[in-house]
């Protein structure tokens, strides 16, 4: 009598789990996808502009930081005409050809206090004309329209006052 009761237990678990299932596959549709997704959620269009010419330390003695802030600075503005929030980073590197070892640059950003140039955060692989790369400055700019669109960035650099006259090589 207990193996009668455990089949018909065990029929009726299957009569429902294929009930079940049955339904399943009557009220589930699958379809396929013959064309590809696309998706736009704006622009981003970021132009940068420079007013200064080439930057370079050409013709430069050691001077001390009072002195090396008033020099002229290197002006740099960007602007982001797109529709989207872009972040910006901003490298300075060094030429292949530059005899002048970093320890010796000081580097002031939009009148900050001078940095040496070696220490400044490395930034990522220079370009081929380059022998490494510093971040001097990063943030975010709003979209077109918005406050905070276009940002300023002023560089001023200058041989430290610590320098000998044997800074070259």
């Amino acid at each position: 009598m207990k193996k009668v009761y455990l089949l018909m237990v065990i029929g009726i678990l299957l009569v429902i789990s294929l009930g079940v299932g049955f339904s399943y596959s009557i009220w589930t549709q699958t379809e396929d996808q013959t064309t590809a997704n696309t998706i736009k959620i704006g622009d981003l269009n970021v132009t940068l502009s420079n007013s200064s010419g080439a930057f370079t330390l050409g013709n430069q003695y050691p001077v001390d930081d009072v002195t090396g802030k008033k020099g002229n600075p290197y002006n740099v503005t960007l602007t982001n005409e797109g529709t989207l929030k872009a972040s910006y980073v901003v490298y300075l590197e060094k030429l292949k050809t530059s005899t002048l070892d970093g320890k010796f640059v000081k580097v002031a950003v939009n009148d900050g206090n001078g940095t040496l140039y070696s220490s400044l955060t490395a930034g990522e692989a220079p370009g081929s004309d380059f022998t490494e790369s510093k971040q001097i400055a990063s943030g975010t700019l709003a979209p077109k329209g918005q406050s905070g669109n276009s940002t300023q960035i002023s560089v001023k650099m200058w041989i430290d006052s610590s320098a000998t006259t044997a800074i070259n090589g």
